[in-house]
């Protein structure tokens, strides 16, 4: 992955993991470095809470949303 480009939830979740196993060596020595809660980080791993700035910063990224218009179609 370079950087600037965009990736998907499933990709960033990816990233984020393994990220957090190779620099920190678990979620709960990332979480305690970082002023989170070990629940909310787990939580935002597995997909069931959203990322707020702080883990963002942390993992290094941003949130980017997009919007693509639709080939013309009958709407």
């Amino acid at each position: 992955m370079s950087k600037d480009e965009l990736i998907s939830v499933k990709d960033f979740l990816n990233y984020a993991k393994e990220l957090i196993e190779l620099d920190y060596g678990s979620q709960k020595r990332f979480a305690k470095q970082h002023d989170l809660s070990q629940s909310y980080v787990s939580d935002v791993l597995l997909g069931r809470r959203e990322p707020g700035e702080k883990f963002l910063a942390a993992i290094g990224a941003e949130r980017v949303v997009c919007y693509r218009l639709l080939p013309d179609t009958d709407r």
